[in-house]
């Protein structure tokens, strides 16, 4: 196993490699995690899109090593991070990891298909290895009290509706909408605590407006083309709770929570939880291609945390 001792906890990870030195993603959780407290892991190997990125990062964050292809990095690390932005290429990069025993964190978007996603998850589950990734936008401290009102809204039979609205890109060369979706597409997982069974959606002007049909009320997904603040607003028979998503903090908690999966094992979400935004992803596509309400493929009920972890908060 990839942690060890008597007891569950005793840290055996010290050594992090990130795969992907072209996201701003990649140099900032490289700082973070080199900036806490010299007990912990650090991150000692890093690969890079090209050279210059990976010596940049390097030179930045104290990195010891560059590797010329990621399968170096196996046997040099303890625990990987993926941070490519082509989702395609992130069941292949994780694969040999995932193989090798060590925890991965994959970067959102997790995957650019169902199937793919169902294979890199499916993979990590049968090796009984932690696996963290997607958006940390879910883990956002307003993301939290949002899901926290919509809860006792729903325990009270008193959410009639909710709309969330988050920037997206349509033409990302990294997968276009697929690429920014995840976003907003697990902020409404993480609110609403289950999974839609239906999307019907439409793109018009740069942007995409789904609505997803949850077991206890639609919710309106508003992908706003380069939109700079994000919000909220959840509808109960006589009042509407609604707030800003602001972003401080975002990749302190992504890594405080990687760090506690590898103290622990224990898995932020559950290898399940993680697959199903893709599978939403995918069905809003259909949606706009067809356009035509869509099955959700690969849908689950369970609460956002049910599974193998215990949540972010």
């Amino acid at each position: 196993m990839w942690w060890h001792g008597e007891k569950s906890g005793v840290l055996r990870v010290k050594r992090i490699g990130i795969v992907g030195t072209d996201s701003t993603h990649a140099s900032a959780y490289a700082g973070c995690i080199n900036g806490m407290p010299a007990d912990e892991a650090r991150v000692v190997a890093i690969w890079g899109e090209t050279p210059t990125s990976a010596r940049a990062l390097a030179d930045q964050a104290g990195i010891s090593h560059c590797v010329a292809h990621p399968l170096e990095l196996l046997g040099t690390v303890d625990a990987v991070m993926i941070t490519v932005r082509d989702g395609a290429t992130h069941l292949e990069l994780a694969l040999p990891f995932i193989q090798a025993g060590c925890p991965v964190y994959v970067d959102k978007p997790f995957a650019l298909t169902g199937a793919q996603a169902s294979a890199l998850a499916g993979a990590a589950k049968r090796a009984r290895v932690p696996l963290m990734g997607g958006s940390g936008c879910k883990y956002l401290r307003d993301v939290l009290a949002a899901r926290d009102t919509a809860r006792a809204m729903m325990m009270e039979n008193a959410l009639l509706g909710a709309c969330i609205s988050f920037s997206v890109s349509m033409d990302s060369p990294f997968g276009g909408f697929l690429f920014y979706a995840p976003h907003l597409i697990e902020i409404a997982l993480t609110v609403l605590g289950a999974a839609p069974r239906q999307v019907y959606a439409v793109a018009c002007h740069g942007t995409v407006t789904a609505t997803a049909r949850f077991e206890n009320c639609d919710v309106t997904m508003h992908f706003l083309s380069h939109a700079s603040r994000h919000g909220y607003a959840l509808f109960g028979p006589r009042d509407i709770c609604f707030g800003e998503i602001g972003l401080g903090g975002l990749y302190h908690r992504e890594c405080e929570l990687f760090m506690r999966m590898l103290h622990t094992g224990e898995m932020p979400e559950s290898y399940e939880r993680l697959v199903q935004p893709v599978f939403i992803a995918e069905a809003i596509m259909k949606s706009i291609a067809k356009k035509e309400p869509v099955e959700v493929e690969g849908w689950n009920d369970k609460p956002a945390w049910q599974g193998t972890g215990t949540g972010p908060g």
